[in-house]
């Protein structure tokens, strides 16, 4: 029996957080993400979360668009949010789609110059 409670607590979790990333970006709790994100903290963990198993150099289908840098993903950015944040297209297939909080942490990135530290 004591061995159930944290299986429940985990699954608990991971459905929570599941929910979570279904919200529209509007409802997300504007004061959950930082205010000034950076590259290094907070927006390429993001992108290696996400992206970066198959949009690098080394990437596993080496697909053609790298999101390995703060350079590249400047360069990127409109249709990664087009893809990841609009039709909600990236990732395909099963993957786990970018959530709601993360999406906030991007766009808040990029409007405030995408700045690489």
């Amino acid at each position: 029996m004591p061995l159930r409670t944290p299986f429940i607590a985990l699954a608990l979790f991971t459905c929570a957080g599941c929910a979570f990333g279904s919200d529209p970006l509007e409802v997300v709790d504007p004061a959950a993400a930082p205010e000034r994100p950076t590259w290094t903290q907070d927006v390429q963990p993001i992108m290696d979360y996400y992206c970066t198993t198959c949009h690098s150099p080394s990437g596993a289908l080496n697909v053609g668009v790298s999101l390995d840098t703060c350079d590249n993903t400047r360069r990127s950015f409109g249709s990664v949010w087009s893809t990841a944040a609009d039709s909600k297209s990236m990732p395909p297939g099963g993957a786990l789609r970018v959530s709601s909080y993360d999406l906030l942490i991007l766009d808040r990135w990029h409007a405030q110059g995408a700045t690489c530290d």
